[in-house]
């Protein structure tokens, strides 16, 4: 008797919720879907939470979300039956993520369903994302809070390639970072016109190198803060960490943009033409030397971070040579030099040179 009466009530919810089903209504009582192992699989999924449940005492009455005990195991078996389960599938499709695409609000702007979504394979990428959180020990409140920051830096605790599986995962993410959702936290991200967001092959997309980026910037930052991203935040970083940093194209944007903003007094930096990608942004390979360089003459203090050019005089050969690698700091410094007071000595032409700056010339000093 129950088994007769399941397809009867799927067809009377999508005709209540004014919602097509994906395929003839006839297939409900042809037998194309297995009723009968459609309830038993449902019966495993209920026993499941009932356990977890009666495990936290909610079952009695009695219990909270802090008692709740589950491992990566129950819930990577969970999501395999509901997968599995061609009712919830159904459901899912024909009601749950309608609501979803004529949500409105933040969740709108966040949340995008691709139109070829396979269902059973996005219920088991995200069984395994919530099974890596679970496993990780992260607490679900990281997630779901309002502080996007502390989201990303909490899903930086999950492998990338498990969550990545997940589309709607991937597109939530790129809406947030791309600054479609217009979500308070990420306001400072230049974000360039022609990012590629997806892995190609063996070709990372721009969503995996920046979620690279952040673990990069975790490494020596406890919070993930763009708004004080500053010159001494990436001199802590190592060669490696920075190369993994500037991979990605909205950190180069923003930190070029960080970078052309910054006042350093008495000795303002130099930007040859050179510099600069096809977007008017820094290159990575200058990124990555200048990051190096401003390891040797960066000065902080408890108020401002600024540059003592006559440090230049007290390095090692090698450094010198790490320091000249980057076009901003040779530039900056040959400037520095030309344009200090020279009324005690001469500089001789023969040490002088010309960079384009801004498609003009600018006369420095040779370094």
């Amino acid at each position: 008797m129950i088994v007769s009466l399941v397809p009867v009530a799927i067809e009377y919810a999508a005709l209540e919720s004014e919602q097509d089903l994906p395929f003839p209504v006839e297939e409900l009582y042809d037998g194309t879907i297995d009723f009968e192992q459609e309830l038993a699989t449902m019966g495993r999924i209920g026993g499941t939470l009932f356990d977890i449940l009666n495990g936290a005492g909610f079952i009695g009455g009695e219990g909270s979300v802090d008692q709740i005990e589950v491992t990566g195991d129950t819930v990577r078996d969970l999501f395999s039956d509901i997968s599995g389960s061609d009712i919830i599938v159904l459901i899912t499709e024909t009601l749950l993520l309608p609501e979803l695409a004529d949500s409105e609000g933040s969740l709108a702007l966040i949340i995008e369903i691709p139109s070829d979504l396979d269902l059973e394979t996005e219920f088991l990428a995200i069984g395994e994302i919530f099974a890596e959180i679970v496993e990780a020990d992260i607490e679900f409140k990281d997630i779901m809070g309002d502080d996007i920051t502390t989201t990303l830096k909490t899903l930086s605790s999950v492998d990338l390639t498990v969550l990545l599986e997940s589309r709607i995962v991937t597109e939530a993410l790129i809406n947030i970072l791309s600054g479609e959702a217009e979500i308070e936290g990420l306001s400072m991200l230049s974000v360039p016109t022609d990012i590629n967001w997806y892995d190609e092959g063996v070709i990372e997309g721009e969503l995996r190198k920046i979620l690279n980026a952040i673990d990069a910037l975790l490494e020596v930052s406890e919070n993930i803060d763009f708004d004080n991203l500053d010159a001494g935040v990436i001199a802590d970083m190592d060669f490696e960490t920075i190369s993994t940093f500037f991979d990605s194209q909205i950190i180069r944007a923003t930190v070029t943009d960080i970078f052309k903003g910054i006042d350093f007094g008495d000795m303002p930096l130099i930007f040859p033409d050179i510099v600069y990608d096809d977007q008017d942004y820094f290159t990575k390979s200058e990124l990555v030397a200048v990051s190096e360089a401003i390891k040797l003459i960066i000065v902080e203090d408890e108020t401002e971070t600024s540059f003592d050019p006559l440090k230049v005089l007290n390095l090692t050969d090698t450094e010198v040579d790490t320091l000249l690698t980057s076009n901003i700091l040779y530039a900056t410094i040959g400037n520095y030099f030309n344009t200090i007071d020279t009324s005690e000595f001469q500089i001789p032409d023969e040490i002088m040179t010309d960079i384009m700056v801004d498609q003009a010339p600018l006369e420095i000093v040779i370094v």
